[in-house]
This record gives C-alpha cells, sequence and structure tokens, in this order.
C-alpha cells in the first residue's frame, strides 16, 4: 500500500506518531534510566496497531548512534540494528517515511524561527514532517516546543 492510501486508512483510525531517535535509543538501551517507560509505551503503540511514521531520518540516526563505539561501550552490530528497525516495520501499523520537497522549505522556517540550526536541523525536520501529514511527535526532547503548530508529546512525562 502506497504512504499516501495507507494515511488516508490510518487517520481514520487515530493521529499518526512519528517517534524521535531519544525515544527509539531509550526502547533499546536498558542502561537507560527511562528505558523500562519507553520499552513500555513502544511496545502498547507496535502492538496496538497505531499509525506510526518511523522518518528515514530517524532511523538511519538509530543505526549511526548505536554502531559507534564513541556513544555506547559496547555498541550493537550494523545487522543487529537493522533487525530492530526491519521488526518495527514489520508491524501492521509502522511505514517508513521519507521527506518531501516541501518539507525543505517547512525545516527552514521552523529553525529560522527557533533562532538556531545545527542539532536542531533533525528535529525540525522531523517536526516538518510530522506538520505534513498532521501526526504528532513523540519524543523527551523539549526542543520539539520550539516549532509553533506542532503536535508534540513527551511519553516520558510523569
Amino acid at each position: 500500500m502506497k504512504v499516501g492510501k495507507w494515511l488516508a486508512v490510518k487517520m481514520g483510525r487515530g493521529q499518526i506518531i512519528l517517534p524521535d531517535v531519544n525515544l527509539l535509543l531509550n526502547t533499546v538501551n536498558s542502561d537507560c534510566a527511562n528505558h523500562q517507560q519507553a520499552y513500555r509505551w513502544w511496545a502498547s503503540v507496535l502492538e496496538g496497531g497505531q499509525p506510526v511514521g518511523l522518518c528515514g531520518c530517524v532511523v538511519l540516526h538509530f543505526v549511526r548512534l548505536w554502531t559507534n563505539r564513541r556513544v555506547f561501550a559496547q555498541p550493537l552490530k550494523v545487522s543487529d540494528a537493522f533487525a530492530y528497525l526491519n521488526n518495527w516495520l514489520s508491524f501492521e501499523g509502522v511505514r517508513l517515511m521519507e521527506n518531501e520537497a516541501g518539507d525543505l522549505a517547512v525545516t527552514q522556517e521552523f529553525l529560522e524561527a527557533a533562532g538556531t540550526g545545527g542539532n536542531r536541523v533533525t528535529a525540525a525536520q522531523i517536526a516538518a514532517v510530522a506538520q505534513r501529514v498532521r501526526g504528532t511527535v513523540y519524543s523527551p526532547d523539549v526542543d520539539f516546543g520550539r516549532y509553533k503548530g506542532l503536535r508534540w508529546k513527551n511519553p516520558l512525562k510523569r
């Protein structure tokens, strides 16, 4: 099923969830203080068949970080990092979402309004996709609150 048709079908079942890389890292990293909470939330989303869009930049950032010895003392093998991604993509409600041409202008608008670029570029890119598909970004990263009009939730907030 093409993404456009999937979106139309899924919108009837609820808003699309777009997790950021920090949240996905927390679901896998058992050393993280929020691991159990993140894991339970993510499992409930996947098992509940909720519509999820995994941005291409998020999944590749996940692989980049998890396979990096400077980030993790015991990094994953590339095949293991992709095994997580392929498992998540095997769930009915989950689709890979790529940026489209119009997202570039929205990303620029978000960054200019926030007054910065740098490490916030990926967050703005995710926000642009979320805005296009009328989804909600799920992340513990408060930087998403900078983007006016973006729906953002922190599923780890107590």
